[in-house]
């Protein structure tokens, strides 16, 4: 939810989106993933749209912040699908893969973005 505050509340109050992204920031785990138990490929997608949108529209942050968890997507993907968390829909465990895999797809295609318009000198 936190993540998604930061696409809602940007341009309305900037003081909320800017805790938000320092709470983003302070519960990145050491692996770089966001998450319980080492993190979690929909959670740690989230926190990077949203660290990257707020990058675009609001102040520049590191995006090095964001750089190792894409790297472990990278080598996840390339090696092997991973496994997902189910989540309990109902009486049943479900993992709404399209959506996991389309956040953290959207999360690797915005950070392509961000890093060639910084290496191109493009204002992000």
């Amino acid at each position: 939810p936190t993540s998604h505050a930061v696409f809602a509340l940007c341009n309305i109050d900037n003081s909320l989106v800017e805790r938000a992204v320092s709470w983003i920031l302070d519960t990145q785990n050491e692996n770089g993933m966001w998450g319980d138990n080492g993190g979690t490929l929909e959670e740690t997608a989230y926190a990077v749209q949203a660290l990257l949108y707020y990058h675009q529209k609001v102040d520049h942050i590191d995006i090095e912040n964001v750089s190792r968890p894409l790297t472990y997507f990278g080598n996840t993907f390339s090696t092997q699908m991973p496994m997902l968390p189910e989540l309990w829909i109902g009486k049943v465990l479900y993992c709404p893969m399209n959506v996991v895999l389309s956040s953290t797809i959207s999360a690797s295609v915005m950070y392509n973005t961000a890093a060639w318009n910084l290496c191109s000198g493009w204002s992000v």
